[in-house]
């Protein structure tokens, strides 16, 4: 039976099903996304980068040494990751947001200035500025 990765707890499976893993492996961290490693050797942990971002206090931000995916699937449906990486995703939606509006907003000025500039190449008077504007 499987004892989920808590603080202080030590992960044990049955026997009969091949016995614990001890190894980290590799293809985990392009399956989970989330998912970074500390340490080395016997101090080799697994870290959720989401968790560890948003101040969370759970055995994967302190450092899981079970080295099994039910572990890693298991971390995945609990609450505090859950929210943790819905914060991470909206983050990064705000950042694309914010840089397509000050993309929005030079190009905005881009034309207001081509705008001033024909009005004085044209010598017309700067009240017409605001018609022109608003085409």
């Amino acid at each position: 039976m499987f004892v989920r990765c808590l603080i202080g707890q030590v992960a044990t499976m049955n026997r009969e099903k091949g016995g614990r893993h001890n190894q980290f492996l590799d293809k985990w961290l392009k399956e989970f996304g989330w998912l970074q490693t500390r340490g080395s050797g016997n101090d080799l942990s697994m870290i959720c980068k989401d968790c560890t971002k948003a101040g969370k206090k759970n055995a994967f931000t302190s450092g899981c040494k079970n080295f099994q995916r039910l572990a890693l699937v298991h971390h995945m449906s609990q609450v505090d990751h859950k929210s943790s990486a819905k914060v991470s995703l909206q983050q990064k939606n705000f950042k694309a947001a914010s840089d397509n509006a000050s993309k929005v907003s030079d190009d905005s000025l881009v034309k207001q200035m081509r705008t001033a500039y024909w009005l004085s190449q044209e010598e017309m008077p700067p009240k017409k500025f605001n018609l022109l504007s608003c085409l």
